[in-house]
């Protein structure tokens, strides 16, 4: 047998570790070995060696365990097992060289890297469930750097870390939920009785619902012992330490003195001082980087320099070299895509555009390379081009530095730049940075109405909704049919609980600019929170035909199909989007209402917790993990999940509703009463689940309250008030309130 190439040596070592049913064998494999590929000497036995010992070594720090036996005893033994090469330097010198060499080197690696494949599953820690731009890990204190992958497991140990506009998201064993900012160490240190983390520098936010006792977070100034359900932490270079809890309380120590930190309270810990009480005058400010924001730059980029007004009639006017601009600002991008790659009309800026729309960044970097715009506009585009690559790309220093130095550009011929910045900084958590760049951007374009409705949007994400209505007004005013502006009022509408004002936004959105995705995505948001199944289903498989990459829109189909219990349509929705995107929290939260729907309760609250890490704002995915707390018979957990969907969204009856049940359940009737009566105000809201299909069935669940606090002529009035024909569950409650036969 003749070793023929590395990859062949790949493939015996994975296919040995399937064999022996290791299921993530593969990817071990790959992750341990792959980095080590081009540096070693397949044809030398100290090239092999060298690549054997590093494995061993690492096989041995991690577990201590005898990695391979033969009949005369053991052929690695704990006395050979050293830090060093002299024990395995003798090894091999005992067994020979050649060939022979070779295959046993083979066989200790692949030995070892099943013991480390067995234990792996038993000893995982915690588990990556999302990176943005660089992420790395390291599997003790003595090993390099190497880069992290999505889904890959974490042991007692690990390091991972963070660069620059960075972000990672894990899920530990526990079910604590973590987010790591840009430029932040982390270690996890113990997952066995406790959970013992320790932040070396930069931030993390963390939600938790762990008992007392049972999670830490060690800083360079003081211990966070967590009683808590959401805080967070930031640690800076000198090793000060900030944490700000946000719901529970954080015991926060030192050897010289601790303070508890409550909700909505904030603590520092200095080197060698005991840690002291802050004041924020909104501590949610803090946490504002915890989103699933992403920027899209071919939102704020146009290319043709025609007005908005004038698209339609530049096109019917407009020569061959300048069309596919044109169609592509209307947002006719089959059709542009077509013209820019065109003989006679080529266009390599335009292509490179075209190109990202279509999701290929590479082709579009190498379509901006061939461009040889010098000045002017299309010197501009291609800047806009660059950074554009750099955004979806995730190397987001880079597109900060270019857009930086757009801004200050004069001439500058339109505010995309200040659009894509003011983005980037929301994804950044800087809220107050992004306004304040689109105001340094009106000061430019004082009349656009895309930057007064980008303005909109920020405050909105701020949670700020009078001053993102008068930017609305302020766009409307400057252009009366501004697509940006009906899409901002249709998102402002939603968020307020006004499902008719938001449809009629998005109709008007789709009227305007018929091609344009959102307005048709909008609409199919709307028809999902009210189970119009049909309508909704129409309109996102529209905005799928004309974005079939848009960020949530498998996602929110999926859960359509879900409510709908179309199980395979959205089983397939819900893969395509996670084989898009594995951080889609739209899609996370609608496979696990699919997996609740199956009874399948531990899949979904795992599906549950991973879009709530990646977007915990997302009012939905707090209702369905109240459902699988409250199955699962953790009452307090799911109340506390319905305490947060509600704070998130005040105007959706759905939590109070579901409240009212556990109460009654749980043999409390007046939380029920009370509970239930704020459901029955809110009915008139758009939901975020409508399962409350009238007014008549949360009258009935009113009525039920009553009668558990034997009040039953109250618990009568309301038996008929919920009265309707055509719902079993009225009759039943109305005949189960009247004296005689039935009842």
């Amino acid at each position: 047998m003749h070793l023929a190439a590395p990859e062949s040596v790949v493939g015996e070592i994975a296919i040995g570790l399937q064999r022996h049913e290791y299921p993530k064998g593969k990817q071990l494999f790959s992750r341990i070995f792959w980095p080590f590929k081009n540096s070693i000497d397949w044809f030398q036995p100290d090239g092999l060696y060298a690549f054997a010992n590093k494995i061993f070594i690492l096989t041995y720090k991690q577990y201590r365990i005898l990695t391979t036996t033969n009949k005369a005893g053991p052929l690695i033994s704990k006395q050979t097992m050293s830090h060093d090469s002299d024990g395995w330097r003798l090894l091999i010198a005992n067994l020979g060289g050649g060939q022979m060499l070779k295959y046993v080197c083979l066989g200790i690696m692949v030995a070892s890297l099943s013991n480390l494949a067995a234990a792996w599953g038993s000893q995982s820690a915690a588990n990556i469930i999302s990176i943005q731009g660089d992420g790395q890990f390291r599997p003790d204190d003595e090993a390099e750097w190497s880069a992290a992958e999505i889904q890959q497991d974490l042991l007692v140990g690990s390091f991972v870390r963070t660069g620059e506009y960075s972000r990672m998201g894990l899920l530990f064993s526990d079910r604590t939920q973590l987010r790591l900012n840009e430029k932040t160490i982390l270690q996890i240190k113990d997952v066995t009785d406790q959970t013992r983390l320790r932040l070396e520098s930069g931030r993390a936010w963390t939600q938790s619902k762990t008992l007392p006792g049972k999670l830490f977070m060690e800083t360079p100034a003081a211990t966070a012992a967590i009683r808590g359900t959401d805080w967070d932490v930031e640690v800076d270079e000198s090793g000060r330490a900030v944490l700000t809890v946000l719901s529970g309380e954080v015991e926060f120590f030192n050897e010289l003195g601790r303070v508890v930190v409550q909700q909505n309270e904030s603590a520092e810990a200095r080197i060698g001082h005991a840690p002291t009480k802050l004041i924020f005058v909104r501590p949610r400010d803090r946490v504002q980087w915890v989103t699933a924001y992403s920027v899209d730059p071919l939102r704020h980029i146009a290319l043709s320099g025609c007005k908005p007004d004038e698209l339609e009639q530049a096109l019917a006017s407009a020569p061959p070299a300048e069309r596919g601009r044109i169609l592509a600002d209307l947002d006719r991008w089959g059709e542009a895509d077509g013209m820019f790659n065109a003989g006679l009309t080529a266009d390599p800026i335009g292509a490179g555009f075209a190109a990202l729309r279509r999701g290929n960044p590479e082709e579009a970097r190498s379509f901006f390379d061939r461009a040889c715009a010098t000045q002017g506009r299309d010197a501009e585009l291609l800047a806009l081009g660059r950074a554009s690559v750099a955004i979806v790309t995730e190397d987001f220093g880079r597109a900060f530095a270019s857009l930086t130095a757009l801004t200050r550009e004069t001439p500058l011929s339109q505010p995309a730049p200040f659009l894509l910045l003011a983005d980037l900084m929301i994804y950044a958590g800087d809220l107050e940075k992004s306004a304040a760049c689109l105001m340094q951007g009106l000061e430019r374009f004082p009349d656009d109405a895309k930057l007064h409705s980008a303005l909109a949007r920020a405050y909105l994400f701020a949670d700020e909704r009078g001053k993102s209505r008068e930017e609305i007004d302020s766009a409307q005013r400057i252009r009366e049919r501004s697509v940006e502006a009906a899409l901002a009022e249709g998102d402002l509408a939603r968020v307020e609980g006004n499902a008719k004002s938001a449809a009629r936004a998005y109709e008007r959105a789709i009227e305007v600019k018929p091609a344009d995705d959102r307005g048709w995505y909008g609409l199919g948001r709307v028809n999902t929170e009210k189970e119009e199944i049909r309508a909704g289903r129409g309109n996102l498989l529209k905005a799928l035909e004309l974005y079939p990459r848009g960020a949530g829109y498998q996602g929110e189909l999926g859960t359509l199909e879900s409510l709908a219990n179309n199980f395979t349509a959205s089983r397939a929705a819900f893969n395509q989007a996670l084989k898009q995107n594995p951080d889609d929290y739209v899609a996370l939260t609608g496979l696990g209402l699919l997996e609740l729907k199956r009874g399948n309760t531990e899949a979904a609250l795992d599906a549950f917790l991973r879009a709530g890490l990646m977007e915990p704002r997302y009012a939905r995915v707090h209702v369905y993990t109240a459902v699988a707390y409250y199955q699962m018979g953790r009452v307090p957990e799911s109340l506390d999940e319905l305490k947060r969907a509600s704070q998130l969204d005040e105007k959706d009856p759905m939590p109070h509703f579901m409240a009212s049940i556990i109460h009654t359940d749980t043999m409390r009737p007046g939380l029920a009463v009370e509970s239930a009566r704020t459901a029955l105000r809110l009915l008139p809201y758009l939901k975020s689940l409508n399962q409350l299909a009238n007014d008549q069935e949360g009258l009935t669940n009113l009525g039920y309250a009553f009668s558990y606090l034997g009040m039953e002529e109250w618990a009568q009035r309301y038996a008929q008030d919920s009265y309707y024909p055509f719902w079993a569950g009225s009759h039943l409650f109305l005949a189960d309130h009247y004296f005689g036969l039935f009842n």
